[in-house]
């Protein structure tokens, strides 16, 4: 298959924060379902990044028609079960026929080298998957096993007419890998929509494989394989925030476009000077109340890593953001998958042993929700104890389930009507506030989120640069940057010098 070919079958649009990027790819796919008959064999599969980006698609469109049931909307992991792996899986003898996912594999560091230590989770990785547990972070490798045998990639396209994806720069090199074979077929047309700008994924392969440069992260890499479209505007915030952007973005210079003037206003960029987490954050509610922000505007305290975040949590009663636990239609779901996790059985094995009903086996879902509500600050290992009680089965040690845990125990304990929440930056991409806070741990962050030289900010391998970037851009009218660590007076001079005001 040829790259023009490709090229004449994809469209990509690069827009930056607050561009309406979700809402421009619904309006694409509003205007592709004519071509689709709704009860056909082929499908349109429209791919995001979190359950509750693939919530907000599907609420935008229901305003709009009624979804056909050939058109799939959900998270990257859930289109490769749905078209790839549990079709094919069992078939070709890489799954077994029933099975469940769990977050990933506890593994022992008994093995003193690097090399024995990945030849030992490989052993471990294959028994769990042969008893039919599949971490996370196997899927994408698995499909792309599958997707490599020309019969499973000329079938899958086939059923795929049209790919739509939502913030395309979230996506990793072997889910972009398996999108090009699909569309290799030439019998698929895709939709992409992203900002490399807000890519900072860098953890995804720290420690497992290189990490791409940037400018051949899949956003990007697909240019010359697809039409290109820039989307210039803004949309979320003032114009004073916008031209502060732009002085960071190596891709697009946005422009402040409000969706109404009147009610964006024009405030000052300003520097928090207190060094002391509680002098940052009284300063920034002063600031706040002084531009007459109150509880009606929302305000966001972002810091790079979970202890800072979790220290205005604890120390201020700020509610932790949580955007991708949030719908109440599929908690019970998590909960189900947790339990089978943590008992290291299936759904059909538990309810055999325990001769349970499927209706049974939700009930007993409920229960499990029931115990977080009632004891919002239990443990991990407590909660594990109460699930091997309740069902009398004892708990798999090999299965890792913590981030399952904390989706759970965020949904339930997530209060409401608070304007004011704390989080990593990394969690509240695709989110916005009236007033943002910015903590930087220390003066060498600082300065790589205030970095304005474009080469030195593309050839930045740690996401700091681009991490500041999506920490600016969630402000609509007020954003104020902190540092933990005491400036010296260069430093000072880059904050004057980029017309941020010191407070």
């Amino acid at each position: 298959m040829t790259t023009s070919k490709i090229h004449n079958r994809v469209k990509s649009v690069i827009a930056g924060p607050g561009a309406g990027k979700t809402t421009g790819l619904v309006k694409e796919i509003i205007g592709r379902l004519p071509d689709l008959a709704p009860y056909s064999y082929r499908h349109i599969a429209v791919i995001t990044y979190t359950n509750a980006a693939t919530a907000d698609i599907r609420e935008k469109l229901t305003r709009h028609c009624k979804v056909p049931p050939n058109v799939f909307i959900g998270t990257i992991h859930s289109f490769l079960n749905k078209f790839i792996l549990m079709p094919f899986g069992s078939l070709y003898d890489k799954v077994p026929s029933d099975i469940s996912f769990i977050d990933n594999i506890e593994i022992s560091q008994k093995e003193k080298n690097r090399k024995s230590q990945i030849i030992h989770k490989r052993k471990i990785t294959t028994s769990v998957i042969q008893k039919g547990f599949i971490p996370y972070d196997e899927i994408e490798r698995l499909s792309m096993e599958l997707i490599d045998d020309k019969r499973i990639r000329r079938l899958v396209s086939i059923r795929l007419q049209m790919i739509f994806v939502d913030e395309y720069q979230d996506a990793t090199m072997k889910q972009h890998n398996i999108l090009m074979e699909i569309l290799k077929e030439a019998k698929t047309e895709c939709f992409i929509v992203g900002d490399p700008e807000q890519y900072i994924y860098g953890f995804t392969y720290r420690g497992k494989v290189k990490m791409p440069d940037f400018s051949k992260i899949p956003i990007l890499a697909t240019k010359d394989k697809s039409q290109v479209e820039k989307n210039v505007t803004n949309y979320r915030s003032s114009s004073t925030i916008v031209k502060f952007l732009n002085k960071f973005n190596t891709q697009i210079q946005q422009r402040n476009t409000p969706a109404d003037s009147n009610c964006i206003k024009e405030l000052n960029i300003y520097f928090n000077s207190a060094a002391d987490l509680r002098d940052i954050f009284n300063k920034f509610d002063n600031i706040c109340c002084t531009n007459s922000l109150s509880e009606k505007h929302n305000r966001f305290y972002l810091a790079k890593g979970n202890k800072i975040v979790n220290q205005i949590h604890q120390s201020f009663g700020i509610s932790l953001l949580s955007k991708d636990d949030g719908c109440s239609k599929n908690i019970l779901s998590e909960a189900l998958r947790y339990i089978t996790g943590v008992l290291g059985k299936s759904r059909k094995e538990i309810c055999e042993a325990k001769k349970l009903s499927t209706m049974d086996l939700r009930k007993y879902g409920m229960k499990v929700l029931r115990k977080i509500k009632d004891s919002p600050m239990i443990d991990e290992a407590e909660f594990q104890q109460f699930i091997a009680t309740l069902f009398g089965l004892p708990i798999s040690k090999e299965h890792k389930m913590k981030d399952s845990f904390n989706k759970l125990i965020a949904f339930n304990n997530e209060p409401e009507g608070s304007y004011r929440h704390c989080s990593t930056i990394h969690k509240a991409k695709g989110l916005e506030a009236h007033a943002v806070l910015a903590i930087a741990k220390t003066k060498a962050e600082l300065l790589k989120w205030l970095e304005t030289d474009h080469q030195r900010r593309c050839t930045d391998k740690l996401d700091t640069c681009r991490e500041g970037f999506v920490a600016f851009s969630r402000a609509k009218e007020l954003l104020c940057i902190a540092c933990l660590e005491k400036l010296d007076s260069s430093a000072l001079e880059t904050i004057q010098r980029l017309g941020i005001e010191s407070i």
